[in-house]
């Protein structure tokens, strides 16, 4: 069984729309508002230096890609950015490859979070218990019930979150309905998938009571022995509370990517500081800066507090 301070953390994790797993809807609104650009001409200007044309919308567009995990490096765009507003040569699709002007950018695809957020359900019934395990032709394990009928059946937790009852006993079905493996390996029926995760999916091993993790991506078809299929199991934890515990340990994924574009954002207007400090007074009053206090009025047209970057 669960302790009951995990189950009531889990409890409280799954009541925050924002938190409840990490591709929850409100999550994902958050993020892509973050990350959307304003509408914005398609070239760089010596202005949008100041913070008020397309730099900004360019910060912008540097974190929705920091947030899509697509290999995303800040500091290269910034040291484009700067470079093109120092020669004002370089298109914002040359800084930002595919980007359209006003458009909002998309964050998740299914390979990142594997599917889309799951809806939260109210806590299962012995009746759903019941249902499901006729399905499966086995009971399920007493910390998988208690999970499902204390805090929710499905749609919280790691990813995109718990499956429902019904969910996972198709999926099951579907798994053991014919060969999985690259050499026609049938899928083990002591994993159960729990949650779609990455490229694959985490399963409960009704044997041990571990977390298994199984990664598609180690299949390798030419691989005559089998040995892929081997490799394509996981061991992720010792158990359903040690995972859920180790997943709660960390900070939300929308608080680590708020994190990181605030962070994307303070290294662009750094950047600008830097640029503009080599032209004169006059260049830059002509932009609409002051002689004095201009660094300042860079970081206010950026909504960045002065404090954290000067």
């Amino acid at each position: 069984m669960l302790p009951e301070n995990l189950v009531a953390q889990l409890r409280e994790r799954a009541a925050n729309p924002k938190t409840r797993s990490d591709a929850s809807q409100s999550s994902l609104e958050a993020i892509q508002d973050m990350a959307r650009p304003a509408p914005r001409p398609t070239r760089m200007s010596m202005s949008d230096a100041t913070g008020d044309g397309t730099f900004g919308g360019l910060m912008q567009l540097a974190a929705g890609a920091l947030s899509s995990g697509r290999g995303f490096n800040p500091q290269k765009l910034a040291e484009q950015v700067a470079e093109d507003v120092r020669t004002g040569k370089t298109s914002m699709d040359d800084v930002f490859p595919g980007a359209q002007p006003g458009a909002g950018i998309e964050i998740w695809d299914d390979e990142q979070l594997s599917g889309h957020p799951r809806e939260l359900l109210p806590p299962a019934s012995q009746e759903d218990i019941a249902t499901a395990e006729s399905t499966f032709g086995f009971s399920l394990p007493e910390d998988l019930k208690q999970l499902y009928t204390s805090i929710a059946n499905g749609g919280f937790g790691p990813s995109a979150g718990f499956l429902s009852l019904a969910e996972m006993a198709a999926r099951y079905r579907e798994f053991r309905s014919e060969p999985q493996g690259p050499c026609d390996e049938m899928w083990p029926d002591h994993l159960l998938p729990v949650i779609p995760v990455d490229a694959g999916e985490a399963c409960y091993d009704l044997k041990t009571g571990n977390i298994i993790y199984w990664d598609w991506e180690e299949l390798v078809d030419e691989d005559a022995e089998g040995e892929a299929w081997d490799r394509s199991f996981i061991f992720r934890a010792d158990s359903l509370g040690e995972w859920l515990q180790t997943w709660l340990a960390k900070e939300p994924l929308i608080e680590q990517l708020a994190d990181q574009h605030e962070k994307g954002m303070l290294q662009n207007v750094r950047n600008s500081i830097d640029c503009l400090q080599g032209m004169t007074p006059e260049e830059r009053s002509e932009m609409g800066l002051p002689v004095d206090g201009w660094e300042e009025q860079i970081c206010r047209n950026h909504g960045v507090d002065p404090k954290d970057v000067l």
